[in-house]
């Protein structure tokens, strides 16, 4: 089979075309392990804890400790006049409270960032000369799966946007 922009005919031996579809699948693979490691990042955000299983593994839960009420959705940010950031700054509170620490990052997904930018209390505060967020990147990122978008305050905004397909073939 001719390989990608490889003149018809071809001009490639068995051997270069044997290395290069090694070279795919070896691409392909290392691709995997790195979706998989985002994966298990993304759980250590979302839930703090993941489980592994697999062939000849026992089935293990690996937990942080994350307490739970450090999850936060953005539910009620739909209506332009949600107090978005009194729930922010609640989130960094609760944070300081449990850990002993102050919140330095918000991360969100497109949809919650969506939200965010239309809401009222942003708006006003992006209209601001000087307001904070003089940096906040609005526009649209396209091919990226993570991204910085700027501060909000003194937190630096992420928009994390990748997907996955589990064991039941639901993304």
């Amino acid at each position: 089979k001719r390989a990608p922009g490889e003149a018809i005919g071809g001009e490639l031996t068995a051997q270069e075309r044997f290395n290069i579809a090694l070279a795919d699948e070896l691409r392909n693979h290392a691709n995997e392990i790195d979706s998989r490691l985002e994966w298990q990042a993304a759980k250590c955000l979302v839930e703090g804890k993941f489980t592994v299983t697999g062939e000849d593994v026992p089935e293990t839960e690996i937990d942080y400790g994350r307490d739970a009420a450090l999850s936060f959705t953005a539910d009620d940010w739909a209506d332009p006049t949600a107090d978005v950031q009194g729930a922010i700054e609640e989130a960094s509170g609760l944070i300081l409270d449990l850990i002993g620490s102050g919140a330095t990052d918000v991360v969100m997904d497109s949809k919650a960032f969506a939200l965010f930018r239309k809401n009222n209390d942003v708006k006003e505060l992006l209209d601001l000369r000087n307001g904070g967020l003089d940096d906040l990147n609005l526009a649209p990122e396209v091919g990226a799966r993570s991204f910085y978008k700027g501060l909000y305050g003194s937190l630096r905004l992420w928009v994390y946007n990748d997907q996955y397909v589990d064991e039941n073939d639901v993304s």
